[in-house]
């Protein structure tokens, strides 16, 4: 009776230990899918910052250079326009001076008759 407790009490404990081993193997299993698929989670988040930060960058490029361009075009609009004023000063001033012009032959004329 002795022996058969014994030969009990041993294959129970065989048993426990191996029941302990495959729990604690599932146990790492379970561990490592779990800390590959979060590896794997960081990658794809990883990936996803980098595509949208190279998206921000392209789109804030393409804002800049947009707005290079806006102010070129208006820096030649307005060296346009001081040009264009200035051709119609010039011509303003040219009509005034020939007013002038024939308003003093006009007067030189007139002298001219009242002395005769």
């Amino acid at each position: 009776v002795q022996a058969a407790i014994l030969v009990q009490s041993l294959a129970r404990g065989a048993a426990q230990r191996q029941d302990v081993e495959r729990q604690h193997r599932a146990a790492t299993t379970i561990q490592a899918h779990a800390r590959g698929m979060a590896g794997r989670e960081e990658v794809i988040r990883y990936c996803t910052h980098i595509e949208q930060t190279a998206a921000a960058t392209k789109i804030q490029n393409s804002y800049r250079a947009h707005i290079a361009v806006t102010e070129m075009c208006l820096a030649q609009q307005a060296e346009a326009t001081v040009a264009i004023q200035a051709i119609a000063r010039g011509c303003q001033e040219r009509k005034s001076l020939a007013q002038q012009a024939e308003a003093t032959v006009a007067s030189i004329k007139d002298d001219r008759a009242e002395r005769i």
